[in-house]
């Protein structure tokens, strides 16, 4: 995987100059590139992530569910704290029916339905037991700063590394405005590589869900279909 400034030493060979050249440019272009794939791809891998809690029971507020990277949900489910393979699928309720159902005044139990408003992390009916919450979820990604920063796409796949480049470099190519035809050629560069890695993602993304329907696991998602795991096959 290479680092943030691997990544601008790369761009500014292209163009034969040293980073620092186009330095404040270089970095916007990384940058821009790596959230604009990840606009793309919402259902790539490393944009997953895993936390989990233990809840309280008698209480519907299952304290630090939510990371601190936390985008939205991918799956929920509990573990029993005295069989670890009891697993207790949680399904998403939205705020109006949890209102109606009043889950915060029923009987202590095993909890069927999450909800996440105002940064916090519900269940409900409240919980009988202290059990272990898994939540698995999407993350954002964050602005690379320092030189030796890392980006997600490349710490998981990093052959992958080639779509940030083509877009860094198409992105130069538009601020410099010296050729036309470059800057046509190169847009479709990236173009072109950004649609090879999302066919990629989603025929992963499809085996995954299929391999999940075979093993009969109920999956929940928030807005999202859901998928255990990426395979970090090569296309």
């Amino acid at each position: 995987m290479s680092t943030f400034q691997q990544l601008q030493d790369s761009v500014a060979n292209v163009f034969g100059v040293a980073s620092s050249a186009y330095i404040t440019e270089i970095k916007r272009a990384i940058n821009e590139t790596i959230f604009e794939i990840d606009d793309n791809n919402p259902q790539a891998e490393h944009l997953q992530a895993s936390s989990t809690a233990t809840t309280t029971v008698g209480t519907i507020l299952v304290t630090d569910a939510l990371a601190s990277d936390y985008d939205h949900t991918l799956n929920s489910y509990l573990i029993d704290p005295t069989d670890s393979k009891a697993r207790f699928p949680l399904e998403f309720l939205d705020r109006s029916r949890w209102n109606e159902e009043r889950l915060f005044d029923q009987p202590n139990g095993v909890p069927r339905f999450y909800n996440i408003w105002s940064g916090a992390y519900y269940i409900g009916p409240p919980p009988d037991k202290a059990y272990t919450l898994t939540h698995d979820y999407y993350t954002f990604n964050t602005e690379l700063t320092g030189n030796s920063d890392t980006t997600k796409i490349t710490d998981t796949y990093p052959r992958w590394e080639k779509v940030i480049l083509k877009g860094a470099i198409a992105k130069i190519h538009a601020f410099q405005r010296v050729d036309d035809q470059m800057i046509a050629n190169s847009a479709q560069a990236y173009q072109f590589e950004l649609s090879r890695f999302r066919a990629w993602v989603r025929r992963n993304y499809d085996r995954a869900q299929e391999s999940t329907r075979i093993r009969g696991w109920k999956e929940h998602s928030f807005n999202r279909n859901p998928v255990l795991s990426l395979l970090q096959s090569q296309p």
